[in-house]
């Protein structure tokens, strides 16, 4: 009995299984205004090569004060002030910053985030309320992968497995 191809599989699922986990993470974004107005938001994206900046490509939840707040849109800033096609960005380290979700159809509620865009100015915003961005006042932390799915592959490799032995049988 030849168990190179099954290996093969196992290994291809589990490579399968990172590959995905490293080219799209999730993670979470906080920012507490000099109000004591706290946004918090869960998002997906894509961590790129200088380790800091995370290109956004879903915003997964949003709280105000934590309460959950409806996500119609999400977008760059500085595509909405000053008609620059970019992506959203959110960073580790606080900087490069440009980001904003929508909470209504107009956007007469939601939040943005802007830094490092000169000339324009480096701000937070809350529905029309605006002030200067803090960076002491924002974090972005990654949420780990489950520990329940690191085992899913080997698991579905077995699975597999059994059934092509018993469809030999």
């Amino acid at each position: 009995m030849n168990f190179r191809p099954k290996l093969l599989f196992v290994a291809a699922a589990i490579a399968g299984l990172f590959a995905s986990a490293a080219s799209s993470a999730t993670y979470r974004m906080s920012y507490e205004f000099g109000t004591g107005v706290l946004l918090q938001s869960v998002v997906n994206g894509k961590l790129q090569s200088d380790g800091d900046t995370v290109d956004v490509g879903r915003v997964v939840n949003f709280w105000i004060n934590g309460v959950t707040q409806p996500v119609v849109s999400f977008g760059s800033a500085t595509s909405l002030i000053a008609s620059v096609t970019a992506p959203p960005v959110l960073s580790f380290s606080g900087t490069g910053l440009d980001f904003w979700i929508c909470s209504s159809v107009n956007c007469g509620s939601g939040m943005a985030l802007l830094e490092g865009h000169p000339p324009l100015p480096d701000v937070a915003i809350l529905g029309g309320d605006l002030e200067a961005y803090d960076s002491s006042r924002y974090s972005l932390t990654a949420v780990p992968l489950p520990a329940s799915a690191l085992l899913m592959a080997p698991v579905l490799g077995i699975l597999a497995f059994g059934r092509r032995r018993k469809a030999v049988a």
